[in-house]
């Protein structure tokens, strides 16, 4: 998956937070959180959620290696910590987002979608 540079500038769109503090806020890739971050399909190739774990009912796959394997997966991804401008701090995994160039949420859609592809067996 596209990994952003630090200081990639970025649009919050909705916060999936109780509250919705950060909707429609301005801020910039600070780094990344340690640890895993999941994006998990379904046996049917469709993603369902993003995730901190991985549960014992999935199972890894790396879409760059091997083909869909028809079960419950995830896929391993980072996850960006944005600073905002007033100085908050927010992880993508609680946030819907876009970059600010459009050049750059390009390449990200472009990979996602042939993600997406590859889950789908097409």
């Amino acid at each position: 998956m596209y990994k952003l540079r630090k200081g990639t500038r970025v649009r919050i769109i909705k916060d999936a937070r109780k509250g919705k503090l950060f909707a429609c806020k301005l801020g910039k890739v600070a780094g990344w959180k340690k640890g895993k971050c999941w994006i998990l399909f379904g046996a049917d190739g469709i993603p369902e959620t993003e995730s901190y774990t991985l549960s014992d009912d999935y199972i890894e796959w790396n879409p760059k290696e091997e083909n869909f394997p028809k079960v419950k997966c995830g896929v391993c991804v980072s996850n960006p910590i944005f600073l905002l401008e007033d100085g908050s701090k927010i992880y993508g995994s609680q946030c819907w987002w876009n970059t600010v160039n459009p050049k750059i949420m390009k390449k990200i859609e472009s990979e996602y979608e042939e993600l997406l592809k590859c889950s789908m067996g097409k």
